[in-house]
């Protein structure tokens, strides 16, 4: 005789939430995540108990959107909020510093500066040439905004 998936609630909820869990490696968002813990809860249930397939669908309904909402902000403000917060203050390392102008592309207004060991794309609304002080007034990715540095 036999065994089939289906026939076993428990091993298919097992199954389908951990597929859905890791899914959630691949469709990042914190939602698939939760309705892989509801699978993973129903199975729980099923090994326990003998319910038919209607309430092991309203359970893993119930327990997935419960989880959802109970944990998904949580989750989400833990892991994904610092990183602006880390960017900010990484912009406080560039936005205000003076560095050099060591390449100036065709264009006049880009090129690049070394800033503290490291070669930096640069783009300026003013003409620039190489020796030029500039300073830093915006950080995007990896490119660098300056304007000239007066002399004061």
């Amino acid at each position: 005789m036999e065994i089939t998936l289906l026939q076993n609630p428990a091993a298919f909820w097992l199954m389908l939430g951990i597929l859905l869990a890791l899914s959630e490696l691949f469709v990042p968002g914190l939602v698939i995540l939760f309705f892989g813990l509801g699978a993973l809860i129903t199975s729980g249930i099923c090994y326990l108990a003998d319910i038919s397939i209607t309430l092991q669908v309203v359970v893993f309904l119930f327990t997935s959107i419960l989880s959802l909402l109970i944990f998904r902000s949580v989750l989400k403000q833990r892991f994904f909020s610092d990183t602006e917060e880390k960017d900010e203050s990484l912009n406080g390392e560039f936005i205000g510093k003076s560095a050099r102008v060591s390449r100036v592309n065709e264009d006049g207004v880009s090129g690049q500066i070394e800033f503290r060991g490291t070669v930096w794309t640069i783009q300026s609304t003013e003409l620039l040439s190489v020796g030029d002080v500039v300073e830093i007034t915006s950080k995007e990715s990896i490119k660098l905004f300056v304007t000239k540095k007066t002399n004061t």
